[in-house]
């Protein structure tokens, strides 16, 4: 007897997900930058930029001003935690967080002929 109901379809869904599931070779592992814990460190450091360069600026009384110049300093300060972060992981990669990502080998199936 067949099980009804909400178990049988996630059965036959985590059935049919493995069905089409083809076993690939590792051939080995290459080192990249972990980007999702390097967010935090660009989103970080623009905001610190940007405390820097407007910590002098003049308290606006109305809110009515335009604020094209605090979004050209937004950007300049995103430019330049960028720029900062990109030369660093270049010259000083040690000192930032790495993952090893695998590489699978192409087998028959994945050559084109």
């Amino acid at each position: 007897m067949r099980p009804r109901g909400r178990r049988a379809t996630a059965d036959s869904a985590l059935r049919s997900l493995f069905a089409y599931t083809v076993v690939m070779r590792i051939g080995g592992f290459r080192k990249e930058p972990d980007w999702i814990r390097l967010g935090p460190c660009l989103l970080i450091g623009a905001c610190v930029i940007l405390a820097v360069r407007t910590a002098k600026w003049a308290a606006r009384s109305g809110g009515t001003q335009s604020q094209t110049d605090l979004d050209v300093e937004v950007d300049n300060a995103i430019l330049l935690a960028d720029t900062v972060l990109g030369r660093l992981l270049r010259r000083k990669a040690s000192l930032f967080p790495w993952k090893e990502v695998p590489w699978h080998v192409a087998d028959d199936e994945d050559v084109v002929k």
